[in-house]
């Protein structure tokens, strides 16, 4: 019995050959592998023919343009993903037009809060004395933002733990540090080393959106979110101040120098990018070195006048290198230790 077909294809017969069934598997996937570059031909044509105002994906991306907002890696995955324009052409449209915004002034990367992270150095504190400061929080955004502030959990500054900042503004968060009073006053030849101590403060800015009305439609602008973490520090004498009460940095964050600082108090030196050699600590290093020897040496040069009038006076101080200040200061540590004993 024979079950042959009319069409070009046939369907083998029972008990036919194994190659006849091969030849005809390999037909049937050359027909369907035509059939799907056909497909492939036609969508790509249909996709470089489609006006760019017929794809939704597109509408979106032209309006976060017009106001200078424009991710192009974003803008070809929309677009892809969507399938009715041609994607290429789409992007170099689109990027013509956040060019041109941005020419203009629009430019949403410029209205956002950066975040990064800083060093708020106290210098020396005495317990039992209060030193006020300001902390800056400033808000770039288009739209007010509540700010969080989480304070040091090792550090008793204390403040506000939320702050309302209005928009393209910047305020002064007061602050307070105040440790407990120290259980006995200081006496002359005590040994006045104090205790490096330091944690961090965070300020955070949540993330915001804004729904505007521009002239190229309805814009969502976001406030992205953003943190600052300072590393606050200071040295703890647990002393009666002196007469004037004390260092005590304060103010406001300054830019982050760990290696002076572990220079000043601890010897030891600890290159960086911005700090290559110990003499560049030099401005920090003579004012740790009037507070120390015109301040906190006071009470003891009071005492014992000719014992201590080796020490430098201020003029001095700013004519001495950083190696001749951090020797002296050692040289005046050791011999207040000794007289302790």
């Amino acid at each position: 019995m024979c079950c042959r077909s009319n069409s070009a294809l046939f369907v083998p017969q029972a008990g036919g050959s194994a190659r006849s069934i091969a030849y005809s598997l390999v037909a049937l996937a050359f027909l369907f592998a035509v059939a799907l570059v056909n497909a492939s031909g036609l969508t790509t044509t249909q996709q470089q023919n489609a006006p760019l105002s017929s794809s939704e994906a597109y509408q979106k991306l032209a309006v976060k343009a017009a106001n200078g907002e424009y991710d192009e890696k974003q803008a070809q995955a929309d677009l892809v993903a969507e399938g009715k324009v041609d994607e290429y052409a789409a992007r170099q449209e689109l990027q013509k037009i956040a060019e041109k915004a941005k020419k203009s002034g629009k430019d949403p990367s410029k209205e956002q809060n950066p975040s990064g992270t800083g060093d708020w150095d106290f210098g020396a504190v005495y317990a039992g004395n209060t030193y006020k400061a300001n902390y800056p929080l400033e808000n770039g955004c288009k739209v007010g933002q509540q700010v969080t502030i989480t304070y040091p959990t090792r550090l008793p500054l204390t403040g506000p733990t939320t702050v309302e900042v209005p928009a393209k503004s910047k305020i002064d968060v007061p602050m307070a540090l105040k440790f407990p009073p120290p259980q006995e006053a200081a006496f002359v030849g005590q040994n006045t080393m104090c205790k490096i101590m330091a944690d961090v403060l965070v300020s955070v800015h949540p993330e915001l959106k804004r729904v505007e009305n521009t002239p190229a439609g309805k814009y969502t602008y976001i406030c992205h979110q953003m943190q600052r973490v300072y590393t606050v520090s200071l040295c703890l004498y647990n002393l009666k101040p002196p007469d004037n009460g004390g260092g005590g940095g304060g103010g406001k964050p300054k830019k982050k120098t760990p290696a002076c600082a572990r220079l000043w108090y601890s010897d030891q030196f600890f290159p960086t990018k911005e700090i290559r050699a110990p003499e560049d600590c030099r401005d920090e290093i003579r004012d740790s070195s009037h507070e120390f020897f015109d301040l906190m040496m006071k009470p003891v040069r009071a005492a014992d006048p000719g014992k201590w009038a080796w020490l430098p006076d201020a003029a001095a101080i700013d004519r001495m290198s950083v190696h001749q200040l951090l020797t002296l200061k050692q040289v005046a540590l050791e011999d207040i230790g000794k007289g302790s004993k």
